[in-house]
């Protein structure tokens, strides 16, 4: 039986919590587009970022197809430094607040063994979900959908790079 109950909690880690984390991390950039612009963001969840859109918050479009694979687009040619920061650090910012909440709740002594398990593994992704985003390199061949962009990381550096300096 307790084999049958970590199957299901693999299960449930793989199908409904990573997207849900993803879709939170994209979320982080298009609240940081709604928050500092008055431009329009699309949260992708799923390979296609031509996705059809399935519904809209606000200035917010999703196309969800479920994956664990997430991108947000938006018209930044014409944004400022201190709004290309914002949008490109809000994912990266929203996986290491998740990170911190599931790390400090499982020292919960409450929580019951399996769903200690569980927050366990949110934290453990959320971390390493903030790292190889906020980390600024550019994503190896090897790295499926995401090969070859930048990570957020990489674009604050970017942008910060040819950033004016202040006088």
């Amino acid at each position: 039986m307790e084999s049958l109950i970590d199957l299901l909690i693999i299960i449930i880690f793989y199908t409904l919590i990573i997207p849900a984390c993803v879709l939170l991390h994209e979320l982080g950039h298009a609240f940081g587009v709604v928050l500092f612009s008055k431009k329009r963001a699309t949260v992708y969840l799923g390979h296609n970022r031509k996705g059809k859109e399935t519904f809209r918050v606000g200035r917010i479009s999703f196309c969800i197809k479920w994956s664990s694979v997430g991108f947000c687009g938006w018209e930044h040619k014409e944004a400022s430094v201190f709004q290309r920061v914002m949008v490109f650090g809000g994912g990266p910012l929203v996986s290491f607040v998740l990170f911190s909440l599931f790390f400090i709740l499982t020292f919960h002594h409450t929580l019951h063994e399996d769903f200690n398990l569980l927050c366990n593994g949110i934290w453990i992704f959320n971390l390493i979900n903030f790292a190889v985003t906020a980390f600024p390199f550019i994503y190896p061949k090897w790295w499926g959908p995401y090969a070859g962009l930048p990570s957020d990381g990489y674009q604050i550096y970017q942008t910060l790079k040819r950033a004016e300096p202040i006088q």
